[in-house]
């Protein structure tokens, strides 16, 4: 599933992220490239927590949920796949 990530850059040429349906994962990397990879290792390790503590992975929204946010008026976006599935238990 894609989740909406709002990026902002920072000193340097670093990138920070931060996947606003998945509360607390964020990271940074030093390129876009690093940025993606890290976003995806960030928001799985969030998702596997979340299953592991039995509580439901919510679904993606869409950027625009999140425009009206001034928490991210200075951000852009991109899109990630997420393995939301493999974090989900199959209904009999």
């Amino acid at each position: 599933m894609r989740y909406p990530v709002a990026v902002w850059e920072e000193d340097k040429g670093a990138f920070s992220a931060s996947v606003p349906d998945l509360p607390g994962a964020i990271t940074m990397g030093s390129s876009l490239k690093e940025l993606e990879s890290m976003v995806k290792e960030a928001a799985e390790g969030w998702m596997e927590c979340v299953f592991d503590l039995k509580e439901v992975i919510p679904l993606p929204s869409t950027v625009e949920h999140h425009l009206a946010d001034p928490f991210y008026a200075d951000a852009f976006w991109m899109l990630i796949d997420l393995p939301r599935e493999r974090f989900t238990t199959p209904t009999p």
